[in-house]
C-alpha cells in the first residue's frame, strides 16, 4: 500500500457526498505477525479542530 508516512495515510473523498469525506489510516503496533489498519473518518468540522491542534502545537 502506498502511505503518506510508513504507519499513517491520509485521504480525502471528494466524490462521495459523505458527511465524513476524510479518511485517516493508523497500522496497529500491536500486531506482531502480518498487518493490520486502523481507520477512522472525519466530518470537515472534525478536520479543521485537528488542523487547528496541530497548528497550535507544531513550533513555528
Amino acid at each position: 500500500m502506498d502511505t503518506m508516512f510508513e504507519n499513517l495515510d491520509f485521504r480525502f473523498d471528494k466524490e462521495n457526498n459523505d458527511e465524513r469525506p476524510f479518511m485517516i489510516a493508523c497500522k496497529d503496533r500491536e500486531i506482531m505477525d502480518g498487518e493490520r489498519w486502523v481507520l477512522v473518518s472525519l466530518s470537515t468540522d472534525e478536520a479543521k479542530r485537528l488542523l487547528k491542534y496541530l497548528e497550535e502545537h507544531i513550533v513555528k
